[in-house]
């Protein structure tokens, strides 16, 4: 599972943006905005609304992919062998983390235009430059070694994927999707302005 661990937060940088891409700016492109903010529901409820619609998205696919996991727990289990099932489930709950910082940077990109390309392409750099921050403060040292390391988001995951569920890795997963939401959330609501 190590190597399925290791390509998954790249594949999400790239499977994410493509969810999140529309999920506001096709609403304003279409006019259907709108009419939507007619209805008694605050931006708030609006943006969490889009946001749990692509955390639900992300959860099917990777339940999808714990198929794997069981087979190879019972291919071992037949030579002798048994899966370490603390790093598998950590790996997932990493996934569905990295899945939710990953979205919030979306819904957040999304709501700043009516273009899904604009959209998805934003929210790729976006998440692919949180993604690369891993490999590159492996290159530099000291403080800002440091500070990069802990800007990623491969580097938090990488703890989770261990199995080491420590709580500043869930805090930092929270706060990126918190400050998206937010910011989407403020977009959305100046459009009164």
């Amino acid at each position: 599972m190590q190597g399925f661990f290791l390509q998954a937060p790249l594949f999400m940088a790239f499977f994410v943006p493509a969810i999140t891409m529309g999920l506001v700016s096709e609403e304003k492109r279409s006019g259907t905005l709108e009419m939507l903010m007619t209805l008694p529901v605050r931006d708030g409820e609006v943006i969490l609304g889009k946001f749990l619609a692509a955390m639900t998205l992300i959860a099917v696919v990777l339940a999808a992919t714990f198929a794997y996991p069981i087979m190879i727990g019972r291919l071992a289990g037949q030579s002798g062998v048994s899966l370490d099932w603390g790093p598998v489930l950590g790996g997932y709950i990493g996934l569905l983390l990295l899945g939710a910082a990953y979205a919030g940077i979306g819904v957040m990109v999304s709501s700043w235009h009516r273009d899904q390309v604009n959209s998805i392409l934003i929210s790729f750099f976006l998440c692919f430059l949180l993604y690369v921050l891993g490999p590159m403060s492996e290159q530099v040292t000291g403080w800002l070694g440091d500070l990069l390391s802990w800007l990623s988001t491969d580097g938090h995951f990488k703890n989770i994927a261990r199995g080491v569920l420590d709580v500043r890795d869930f805090l930092y997963y929270v706060s990126v999707a918190a400050v998206g939401l937010t910011i989407a959330t403020v977009t959305l609501s100046s459009r009164r302005w």
